[in-house]
């Protein structure tokens, strides 16, 4: 919401039809007469309310090893959402700590400009552009390379009603079979994007996929959730929705598709996909926990307009491709 892209707002979600904003470097009554003043043509329909700032820390989610957290695939190679990839450079989740091997889940495929087919997983799978992802493959436990790092992408602008977005994307040249569709108890089911943004209101049901086609059942609570000190920019937070304040991801779910609860499939095999987990964030004093996810149709949107002059080859330098404006 561009009500909330000013310097001074620091942090900002929705709860229903009102939004909790931390300011800083501003005094609170002016900050809410401005947010209002913005508001009132823009988003008639919000109550605003200046809150004290969510202290605590965001925390990537990729299964640290290389062991039985990555467990054996089929005789086949095909990449579906949901199968396991591995690296042996994960990012650090902290500046200073190791670099270690890690698992996180593929999560599809994009077709760009031209035709180009791109896979889609966590940015921070890889520490660095250019390395390549495997997996496990068959009973003799041997690995097969499926794709390479071609590009990682932070965060993007939207230049819309949202401004700086998170993405934690990467864009994988992928050497094997792949297929935007999912098995859940024995039913095959195709993907959709949910196009646009979630109504704040409706806190749809959802399910994260996990790995094997394993569902987790969340609720949606945020659509909109920044913390910009951590990194994180209008994103989805989803909670278990027998316990609001706690996250409902695993270790090894980075790179999982946030989904609709799939339907019964003599209506429909179709499910709508409206994020991709990237980690949890966690209160300082631990009474608090939350999914975190990325707003996958906002992020792709913007990465299928990019000319493929943007989109680099890979290479062996590190960090990711800032695609965002100040």
């Amino acid at each position: 919401m561009c009500v909330c892209s000013q310097s001074w707002v620091s942090q900002y979600f929705e709860v229903g039809l009102k939004v909790h904003v931390a300011v800083e470097n501003i005094d609170r009554r002016v900050a809410y007469r401005k947010i209002r003043e913005v508001a009132s043509k823009l988003a008639p329909e919000f109550e605003f309310q200046i809150v004290e700032p969510l202290v605590g820390n965001y925390v990537p989610c990729p299964s640290v090893g290389n062991d039985a957290n990555c467990l054996p695939s089929g005789p086949d190679v095909v990449l579906t959402p949901g199968v396991k990839i591995y690296c042996e450079r994960i990012e650090p989740a902290a500046p200073g700590q190791k670099v270690e091997s890690g698992c996180a889940l593929y999560s599809g495929s994009i077709e760009l400009p031209g035709g180009a087919e791109r896979g889609l997983t966590v940015g921070h799978l890889f520490e660095n552009v250019g390395l390549e992802c495997t997996l496990w493959h068959g009973a003799e436990t041997s690995t097969v390379s499926v794709g390479r790092c071609r590009a990682k992408i932070s965060v993007v602008d939207l230049v819309d009603s949202l401004h700086k977005t998170t993405a934690d994307l990467a864009l994988l040249d992928v050497f094997c079979p792949a297929k935007n569709a999912v098995v859940i108890d024995g039913v095959t089911y195709v993907l959709r994007l949910h196009r646009g943004f979630l109504s704040p209101v409706s806190r749809p049901k959802v399910a994260i996929l996990s790995d094997s086609g394993q569902l987790r059942h969340g609720l949606m609570d945020s659509t909109l959730f920044t913390v910009s000190a951590l990194g994180l920019y209008n994103t989805l937070t989803i909670v278990d929705p027998d316990h609001s304040r706690s996250r409902v991801n695993n270790p090894g779910d980075s790179g999982a598709l946030v989904i609709s609860v799939p339907p019964d499939p003599n209506i429909s095999r179709e499910v709508v996909v409206y994020g991709m987990v990237i980690g949890y964030f966690e209160s300082e004093d631990g009474t608090q926990s939350m999914t975190v996810a990325t707003r996958l149709w906002d992020v792709l949107s913007f990465v299928s307009k990019l000319p493929q002059s943007e989109v680099p080859p890979h290479s062996l330098e590190s960090g990711y491709v800032s695609l965002f404006s100040c």
